[in-house]
């Protein structure tokens, strides 16, 4: 997805536009787009794409509503089936947990959630190609990612309701995670998403920070009296190294106010 975007030495973003992307896609990932040339090779930006779309595609599937914007609690939803699921047995809970998804999908608007999510979604993906360097406002990028990238990206959305539904309602004899892991050292439950010659050596790996995920991982979690909770990790998430970013940017990454920073202006 990040083929054709055209490069500038500078960019337009709104305030705060760094930090909350970094929360999204990690600050490793930030400081990349911001430090590095990617004329030649948007290889950095492609892993950008990735971990964006694969925070905000899990918030999708795990949120209890989606009115406005992804919250994956949502408020008491989230607190009483939390209760119930300490409380209750597996299939009480299950079942709980798929009635209330579906009914709560059967009085929401399946057409404004794509549209709005879809938006969304568009309007960070804005914001990376903002942070890389892609000259131009950025309403005209929104216009440019959208044309280019808008189906895709509402087929994704779509995709991923669908998941939400059979996951969140059509089972409940178990509960399925998604695995996205941040901020945590690589271990054997995960997979390199980005492996090279240099990190060949899985000791090398073994303990590596994880920034974000660029494919998400699937969990089965089956609740019994005699046994508690049994869990099997049906996938492995693919996750981004922050010694994969390094290696990008020639092992080194510098401090947030050692790079050139963008003229602030409202966003899309």
């Amino acid at each position: 997805m990040a083929g054709g975007l055209g490069m500038g030495a500078s960019a337009e973003l709104k305030e705060g536009v760094k930090e909350d992307m970094a929360h999204r896609i990690g600050e490793a990932t930030v400081q990349l787009l911001l430090q590095k040339r990617h004329d030649e090779d948007p290889t950095c930006i492609q892993i950008a794409f990735q971990a964006c779309l694969m925070r905000h595609l899990s918030e999708i599937i795990e949120a209890w509503t989606l009115h406005r914007k992804c919250n994956v609690d949502d408020g008491p939803f989230g607190r009483v089936y939390h209760e119930m699921y300490t409380h209750e047995d597996q299939a009480v809970s299950g079942r709980w947990r798929a009635l209330t998804r579906s009914y709560l999908r059967a009085v929401s608007d399946h057409n404004g959630i794509v549209k709005g999510q879809t938006r969304q979604l568009l309007v960070q993906l804005v914001y990376i190609a903002l942070l890389a360097g892609v000259k131009g406002p950025s309403k005209q990028l929104f216009e440019m990612i959208s044309s280019r990238f808008g189906s895709t990206i509402r087929s994704l959305i779509n995709q991923a309701l669908d998941i939400r539904k059979v996951i969140g309602e059509d089972i409940i004899s178990g509960d399925f995670k998604l695995l996205l892991p941040s901020d945590v050292p690589f271990d054997e439950l995960m997979e390199d998403a980005y492996p090279t010659d240099a990190m060949s050596n899985a000791e090398i790996r073994q303990g590596a920070v994880v920034v974000r995920t660029a494919e998400m991982g699937l969990m089965r979690v089956v609740k019994s009296d005699s046994e508690g909770l049994n869990t099997k990790v049906l996938l492995k998430p693919k996750v981004i190294l922050e010694l994969s970013l390094n290696e990008l940017n020639g092992n080194r990454l510098e401090y947030w106010g050692a790079a050139e920073e963008p003229t602030e202006s409202n966003g899309p």
